[in-house]
């Protein structure tokens, strides 16, 4: 269960849907959660649910494994 309160600013949490990059090795995930969200300082929270779902993807990436992940696009980097 998420704080009702910025951890930062003690400013209220709002509960919204956020997009979050997870990158593992040479690939990046997006995905999109509920987190609670303080309008205030910007402060991001997510459940230890959501945290441990994010380390399983970033683990998957490391090993190559995009099974289950949809491919948008390429990345270039110089």
């Amino acid at each position: 269960m998420l704080a009702s309160k910025c951890p930062i600013c003690g400013e209220k949490l709002s509960i919204d849907k956020v997009e979050k990059l997870l990158k593992g090795g040479n690939d990046v995930a997006v995905t999109k959660v509920t987190a609670g969200v303080c309008k205030k300082c910007g402060e991001i929270l997510y459940e230890a649910e959501t945290a441990n779902k994010f380390d399983e993807i970033r683990e998957k990436l490391r090993k190559g494994d995009t099974k289950g992940l949809r491919l948008l696009g390429k990345c270039y980097a110089m």
